[in-house]
């Protein structure tokens, strides 16, 4: 099993310091912006993470998935904006974590393993997914696009009556 290189700056930094410890999986960050609820469903990718927050008021249930975790810019106004806790983000930042579920009061976080095998050869990549989950919002932190992300939006979009 293949796992990314680890960037060692985080020895002597104190505890919730935001730093990314793998190189990048993919260029750039991608942000995806999904409302949706029984009515209907909105998906766009959005160019900052700032257009990704709820405007007041909005009752629909927010997902936001960002692909690509080495942006700590992006990950501390989630945190601000979310209200997490800077441990939380360091968890995300930290992509060598072991699985785990923490419950923060009002949100879940959920730090898991993907597995990806490479077609044609017996070499398997671990890579991190983070997930946290408030009241009517999701946020998902991936180190790359990931495969189940689009099957669920693919879902969520079709299914008027179950998923939504």
């Amino acid at each position: 099993m293949h796992r990314k290189r680890r960037i060692a700056q985080k020895a002597g930094l104190p505890p919730g310091t935001l730093v990314a410890t793998a190189e990048p999986a993919h260029p750039g960050v991608a942000i995806t912006r999904i409302l949706y609820d029984a009515a209907g469903y909105d998906e766009r990718e959005v160019a900052t993470i700032e257009e990704a927050f709820p405007a007041p008021g909005e009752e629909r249930i927010l997902w936001i998935d960002v692909d690509g975790v080495h942006d700590v810019g992006i990950l501390e106004r989630v945190g601000r904006r979310f209200g997490l806790h800077p441990l939380l983000l360091e968890d995300i930042a930290h992509t060598e974590q072991r699985p785990k579920l923490e419950s923060y009061g009002d949100h879940l976080f959920m730090d898991l393993n993907v597995l990806h095998l490479h077609e044609g050869s017996d070499e398997v990549d671990a890579e991190q997914i983070s997930l946290v989950l408030g009241g009517n919002w999701l946020l998902s932190f991936n180190e790359r696009p990931q495969p189940w992300a689009r099957l669920l939006r693919d879902r969520l979009k079709a299914d008027k009556a179950h998923c939504r």
